[in-house]
């Protein structure tokens, strides 16, 4: 095999290998997500606590957003001594909406890192209950 056959493969698994944890993540997430809906809006503001935001749109739905950021820094040493700083950020903001009558949640979203949304999920649950 060839260098530059080994490289590609070696490129392929750890892409799929990835992908196989984002799959997984997503799916967590969606498990944690999915089962609020045809729940009570007051449900879930028992559990996740007050929303970062709220609106009811022109057809009478209501949205109710959670949110989190996080902002980790991370120094790096080279025989003890810094050697660098790195700075990542992730957001995640997930959305319920509820029906006209706004008393049953008939849809969830969310936009971002997948990651960040997952443990938003996990932390509200165990938090609030």
């Amino acid at each position: 095999m060839t260098v530059k056959a080994k490289l590609f493969s070696c490129a392929l698994l750890t892409n799929l290998s990835f992908t196989g944890c984002m799959h997984s993540v997503e799916s967590r997430l969606w498990g944690e997500l999915r089962p609020w809906i045809g729940k009570h809006p007051d449900t879930l503001v028992e559990t996740w606590g007050a929303p970062q935001a709220s609106y009811v749109t022109s057809t009478g739905r209501k949205v109710l957003s959670f949110g989190k950021q996080i902002l980790a820094t991370t120094a790096f040493y080279d025989y003890y001594r810094p050697h660098g700083v790195f700075a990542s950020s992730s957001a995640c903001k997930i959305n319920f909406f509820t029906n006209e009558k706004q008393d049953s949640i008939n849809d969830v979203n969310y936009i971002g890192d997948s990651y960040t949304c997952l443990d938003l999920a996990l932390s509200s649950r165990k938090t609030k209950q």
